[in-house]
């Protein structure tokens, strides 16, 4: 009997046949309403053990859709025996259950072993296909120790075409609620990245989305340039972590790459990429490397244009196999991220080219008055100097006048090209207006600010501009510069004073003066190297300068030699050789309070030592090598003693902490983390009262050594150059000389680990250059006093 004999009522219906059919009837709506795979097998075989009772057992034997597991739900003895889930293999089956079966079998003496269900022995046993014009399911299976009537056999096999028909429904279903789902996902995706046009937040947002439909412990995300072949790397986003991380890796070889197939053929690729040269994840960015056996790369593309591709990681086997993940999910979400970052890229694009003049080739006005009040507020923030010039060209009217505005265009060019050639990339350059410009140099000393006004000025006066027809034009500029605190604390006053200077130094011409009082740049005679000494040397050499050329001493305040004026200036002189000898006296004074104040940082490190005599000398090591770092990188002999200070009280935090912490070999609890991160931050409001002594510098190098460059150390999590430099040079110097002690848990590490760690480190730990500068040492064997095994 099938189901259409049971609706057309062929069946007799007399006695109990009647109780069947109206059972059966009732049983068959219930059925096909039911919108849960699990369930409806359930139900089937409930109902099939009430409607033919002479049965032993009965089950429904399901395979998925690659016909490799099966799911077997079977019913006994009145009762619902617990599923066997889909972590059966078919061959763990019964051969003769894997022969085709396109029609009802039966199996005389058949039986399936207690591998199965443990419970399951019958003499005959009936199979019945489930199955749709459209899909094969699997079959009934009906035990019973004695052969079942002919009636029983059409009930069987009706209920295998209506359980096949429900199975249908459930999984049309459930392909609509999964369709719906994706539907959302998509949605809510589309609306949360149109909500920004930051690329990190763009990051965070599909990262968010991600996890809900992949299993990820690592994400990165590569970026291509419109043209070149080259990638970078700008976020990466960690489990372990739980946010996303910026990074320093750009300009990588596209050629070779994962990164390059993914992008060509447009799909997504599966594999595991381990070696560091073609790892899609960078995993050594916290100088560890473990591997992830699961990787999936997948490309970036928005309006047939190649935005990028992102790489994702898990450290389970084949866990990105195609049965097991949403590839088309996938790629519809990449599309929205690619789309959003295409569009964040275009607005970043307008936005530069609105922050830029684009005749001249640097920012323009609006651009520099909000970029001075944001440097005004890091400079305040990072208790340090910036220094602004103005620059104001002094013969563009002759040029146009001469030559034509073409080629006053190409003199407002070639004066823009030369400032921004004698500053650093740090440095902002930016027209003002007209014929002049502004520049800011973040992290300027006084006699840093007065040579690169005069290495600006005569850069230009002695490279003459070249037009098309040959001809050549000596151009010449007067720049006003001023420092922020010396000068004055907010944009208006800076800009007044350096105009005001500018304008002094521009009724003369070709001139440099300095500072609120605009009073001439002392270097105007001297040569630049002398400068680049004189900074480095520090004050006392200003002071035999003077001594040794009254000249200078003369041209620098301004002074000429004749009658009256000349005759005031040696009285002024005078007076400083009175000056020079009581400062003097007060030096010897001050000499004797230093000479206290080193002895006093001594005693501090050694009674860090003596608590933890692992650490044995180990202040004295760090002093050695922040005296080294600090002579490569040309710090001030100011920055270089605060420098030292910092390096005698680096371990001084450990007082604070629990000594069993720094001997825990295990992983720290997050309690201990909390109170890890806190640690700089007691040290600095301990030692602040003292900060008179200590000096500023130290105690932001105190604060920060325990950065990383890439933004993941504490306490403020800050990135790259937003670090203070001596704390970076601390920070690489304290890790150096830890890693060449030994600890309670481990021996002291050999010379080529330390190199590999600061190899892996650069520009994720540690700052590149400082990396590079004790790599060289390593390898000349200059760092011999570290205990190296």
């Amino acid at each position: 009997m099938n189901v259409e004999e049971l609706e057309t009522g062929t069946l007799s219906n007399s006695g109990n046949n009647n109780t069947r059919l109206s059972e059966f009837l009732t049983f068959a709506p219930v059925l096909l309403r039911v919108q849960n795979q699990r369930v409806v097998m359930e139900l089937a075989v409930t109902a099939t053990s009430d409607l033919i009772p002479d049965l032993a057992f009965c089950g429904l034997l399901i395979f998925d859709d690659s016909n490799d597991l099966y799911t077997l739900t079977a019913h006994q003895d009145n009762h619902l025996l617990s599923p066997v889930e889909n972590n059966i293999l078919l061959d763990q089956l019964p051969a003769w259950l894997l022969t085709p079966h396109d029609q009802p079998e039966i199996f005389k003496g058949g039986k399936l072993s207690s591998d199965l269900t443990g419970l399951i022995e019958t003499n005959i046993i009936y199979l019945m296909p489930v199955k749709t014009p459209s899909h094969n399911f699997g079959f009934f299976l009906a035990g019973a120790n004695l052969d079942l009537a002919g009636e029983d056999l059409s009930y069987l096999r009706s209920l295998a075409e209506l359980t096949a028909i429900a199975l249908d429904n459930a999984t049309r279903f459930d392909d609509l609620k999964e369709a719906a789902y994706e539907m959302g996902l998509v949605n809510e995706m589309a609306g949360s990245l149109a909500a920004s046009l930051n690329g990190e937040e763009l990051f965070n947002s599909f990262i968010a989305r991600l996890q809900n439909i992949v299993p990820i412990e690592r994400v990165s995300l590569a970026l291509v340039p419109p043209v070149g072949d080259t990638y970078s790397l700008p976020f990466y986003w960690d489990a372990t972590l739980g946010r996303s991380r910026r990074t320093y890796i750009k300009n990588q070889a596209l050629a070779g790459s994962p990164f390059e197939e993914a992008i060509q053929r447009q799909e997504i690729l599966t594999g595991a990429w381990n070696s560091p040269e073609t790892d899609p994840l960078l995993l050594d960015s916290n100088l560890f490397s473990p591997e992830f056996l699961s990787q999936m790369i997948i490309p970036l593309v928005a309006k047939r244009k190649v935005v990028g591709a992102i790489a994702m990681g898990n450290r389970e086997e084949n866990i990105y196999q195609e049965d097991k993940i949403r590839r088309s999910l996938l790629d519809r979400l990449a599309a929205l991220f690619a789309l959003a970052l295409l569009n964040s890229r275009l607005y970043e694009e307008k936005q530069l080219s609105a922050e830029l003049d684009s005749r001249i080739g640097v920012y323009n006005h609006d651009f520099f008055d909000r970029e001075l009040t944001t440097q005004i507020g890091r400079a305040r923030r990072d208790e340090t100097r910036l220094g602004l010039m103005m620059v104001d060209m002094d013969n563009l009217k002759t040029v146009n006048d001469q030559y034509g505005h073409l080629a006053g265009d190409e003199a407002l060019r070639h004066v823009a090209n030369m400032i921004s050639r004698n500053v650093r990339t740090t440095d902002v350059v930016a027209r003002y207006g007209g014929d002049e410009f502004g520049v800011m140099l973040p992290g300027c000393t006084p006699l840093g600010l007065e040579a690169v006004a005069e290495k600006t000025r005569l850069a230009i006066n002695n490279n003459p501009l070249v037009l098309e027809s040959g001809a050549e034009i000596t151009l010449s500029v007067s720049i006003g510069a001023v420092l922020c605190p010396d000068d004055g604390m907010t944009p208006r006053d800076l800009v007044q004073k350096a105009d005001a200077a500018m304008y002094i130094a521009k009724q003369h011409r070709n001139q440099v003066r300095i500072g609120a009082n605009a009073r001439p740049a002392h270097l105007t005679d001297m040569d630049l190297n002398t400068v680049d000494n004189l900074d480095k040397q520090g004050g006392d050499s200003l002071t035999d300068w003077l001594e040794e050329d009254y000249e200078r001493f003369l041209l620098w305040v301004g002074g000429k030699r004749n009658d009256i004026e000349s005759k005031i200036m040696q009285e002024l002189n005078e007076r400083l050789h009175e000056t020079t000898d009581r400062l003097n006296e007060a030096t010897d004074l001050n000499s004797t309070l230093e000479a206290g104040l080193w002895d006093g940082l001594k005693v501090i490190a050694n009674l860090v030592e003596h608590r933890e005599p692992y650490l044995s000398g180990g202040a004295e090591k760090l002093v050695r090598l922040v005296q080294v770092l600090g002579g490569k990188t040309g710090l001030n002999n100011e920055d270089c003693r605060n420098l030292e200070i910092a390096a005698w009280l680096a371990n001084l935090g450990r007082v604070l902490t629990p000594e069993s912490v720094w001997k825990n070999q295990g992983k720290l609890s997050e309690t201990h983390w909390q109170h890890i991160r806190q640690v700089p931050l007691e040290i600095v409001t301990i030692l602040a009262p003292f900060g008179r002594f200590l000096g500023q510098t130290s105690l932001l190098a105190l604060k920060h050594q325990r950065e990383n460059f890439d933004g993941t150390g504490y306490p403020l999590g800050l990135v790259g150059e937003e670090i203070p430099f001596t704390a970076r040079i601390l920070g690489i110097g304290s890790a150096l000389v830890a890693m060449s002690q030994s600890r309670p848990f481990r021996s002291h590490r050999t010379r080529a680990y330390c190199q590999r760690q600061l190899e892996r480190g650069a520009g994720r730990q540690f700052d590149p250059t400082l990396a590079s500068i004790l790599l060289n040492q390593l390898e000349q064997g200059q760092l011999d006093f570290l205990d190296f095994a």
